[in-house]
């Protein structure tokens, strides 16, 4: 009899093993999502149609002048490459002319809604992250954000950009183009739940544009991203102005919905603090 309570419970073992094992791979199916988080889940759906904060019967038109410091910059600049060491740029031209695969809610702690890419896809352990490009996005220049672009960016913002850029993407042991609008980034701190999300707020670089001018150098050059706004003039050391792009791609995305809605940015430096008051 006991005996026989032994061998029973060792198929009892075994089914339950072989049952865990079989909902462990179940679980590991990994399905394309619009949004990812830090902890939880995002909180807003995928038919989501803008973000609460913003008015979706908002006007565009008109302008505005402001002073570096509305957006963290410092009073000067003599590079429009936000990017690199060298050179002092206005960090304003990161949010309004290049962009990332996913952006930030801000009603929410950290949690990345898709922008460039469409959606993503992750395993549960963070091992990993795929990014699916949107069919129509595309660079100010009109040529097509691709993957080789992602790729591109990565690299050269590891090998040749700011500091923290260089610490972030290490943490990419290898690359994968795994279709004509899709990429795999394969990250060696496994487990890491900030990392994915850290690679979704990457700023995407024309690699045709680089490849043709140096990335690592200052420059008053205007450069090409996908943003919503383009430079339209420098005035060297005291001001730089933005349009906003009418042929911009993203422009009915619903993260964009009631934004973006000056026509004209213009970042304009003083050194006398009554001056730039008045």
């Amino acid at each position: 009899m006991f005996r026989q309570l032994i061998a029973f419970l060792g198929v009892a073992v075994v089914i339950s093993v072989g049952s865990s094992n079989a909902d462990a791979q179940v679980s590991e199916q990994v399905v394309p999502r619009h949004a990812i988080a830090m902890h939880g889940e995002p909180a807003l759906g995928p038919d989501f149609r803008q973000f609460p904060f913003a008015f979706e019967g908002a006007l565009k038109g008109g302008s505005i002048t402001v002073s570096p410091e509305t957006y963290g910059d410092d009073i000067t600049f003599d590079s429009l490459n936000p990017f690199i060491v060298k050179g002092n740029a206005y960090w304003a031209i990161r949010h309004l002319v290049f962009e990332s695969l996913m952006t930030r809610n801000p009603d929410e702690p950290f949690t990345l809604y898709g922008r460039l890419a469409e959606t993503v896809e992750m395993p549960e352990d963070r091992s990993w992250i795929t990014f699916n490009l949107r069919p129509n996005a595309h660079f100010s220049d009109g040529t097509p954000v691709t993957p080789e672009d992602v790729v591109f960016s990565l690299e050269t913002l590891r090998d040749q950009g700011l500091p923290n850029f260089r610490r972030y993407y290490a943490m990419v042991e290898s690359t994968e183009i795994t279709g004509p609008r899709s990429v795999r980034l394969n990250i060696s701190d496994k487990g890491d739940r900030e990392t994915p999300l850290l690679l979704g707020l990457m700023p995407i670089l024309s690699k045709a544009y680089y490849t043709a001018h140096e990335f690592n150098e200052t420059t008053l050059e205007p450069p090409v991203g996908s943003g919503p706004y383009v430079i339209s003039k420098v005035d060297a050391g005291r001001s730089v102005t933005f349009i906003r792009d009418r042929k911009y791609w993203g422009q009915n995305l619903p993260i964009n919905v009631g934004r973006n809605n000056f026509d004209t940015i213009k970042i304009e430096s003083f050194r006398d603090e009554n001056a730039k008051f008045e």
